[in-house]
């Protein structure tokens, strides 16, 4: 028997638009959904029980308001896969085609809102591994705000002794976060904004491969220990051009 899948999304592409709207308005679901989390026990405490039940499935509410965006980055992949499997002789061939061609489209509009969310998925898996003591709590309570920009999981903070302490870095347009790990969870040790950062290619006994991160304002510098020269270098470009894109 014939199935025209090709047909199906054709006759409904023009509702594919809806997408782009739901992923550009990501951010203020989230931000809405934290909110409510944290200021709404009544909607927490039934958030929490429906979370709970089976069909759930161990899911949470912000992986369901992920879904919708996921699926539509994985159509252009099952068109593209069934395209390559129809015979071109095939009634749906060409309109599997021009489906490939019109979800590209759709695609296309939606690349800087995708950026966003993987960007925002990022973020918030970060936010909720963050131990906040009040010094924090102002400044990365509200991560889902910032644009990130790159991270780091594994590198070395060199204290004033020369210990070694196990770190990561997380830049954001706006901020550099550096964090050490306290079991599965993540404690904050500086937050610099990128106005008041400066970085310095510099040299330490304890390691080949370190920068020297200074906060102007609150005067702290924090050298920093790679794995690599390539790293070290990768690091050192990306938060020179994050400051100079900050002024």
């Amino acid at each position: 028997e014939t199935q025209y899948l090709g047909k199906i999304f054709l006759d409904y592409i023009e509702h594919f638009s809806k997408y782009e709207i739901y992923c550009t308005n990501q951010i203020s679901t989230t931000e809405t959904l934290q909110n409510l989390l944290s200021n709404n026990p009544k909607f927490k405490e039934y958030v929490e029980k429906i979370q709970a039940m089976n069909y759930c499935k161990g899911l949470k509410i912000d992986d369901y308001v992920m879904k919708p965006f996921q699926r539509i980055c994985r159509y252009p992949l099952l068109l593209k896969e069934l395209g390559k499997k129809t015979p071109k002789n095939w009634d749906d061939f060409k309109n599997i085609q021009n489906a490939i061609d019109e979800i590209d489209v759709v695609m296309k509009g939606a690349n800087e809102t995708k950026r966003t969310a993987d960007s925002l998925v990022q973020i918030l898996e970060l936010q909720n591994k963050l131990i906040l003591n009040n010094e924090f709590k102002a400044s990365l309570s509200n991560l889902h705000k910032y644009q990130m920009v790159d991270t780091l999981e594994d590198c070395k903070e060199i204290d004033q002794k020369g210990h070694r302490k196990n770190s990561s870095l997380f830049l954001f347009k706006h901020l550099l976060l550096i964090t050490r790990p306290k079991g599965n969870k993540a404690r904050p040790q500086y937050t610099i904004e990128t106005p008041d950062l400066l970085v310095l290619d510099t040299t330490h006994q304890k390691s080949k491969h370190v920068l020297a991160v200074h906060d102007n304002k609150n005067k702290i510098k924090v050298i920093i220990s790679f794995a690599s020269s390539g790293l070290k270098q990768h690091w050192f470009l990306t938060l020179t051009n994050t400051i100079a894109d900050s002024y």
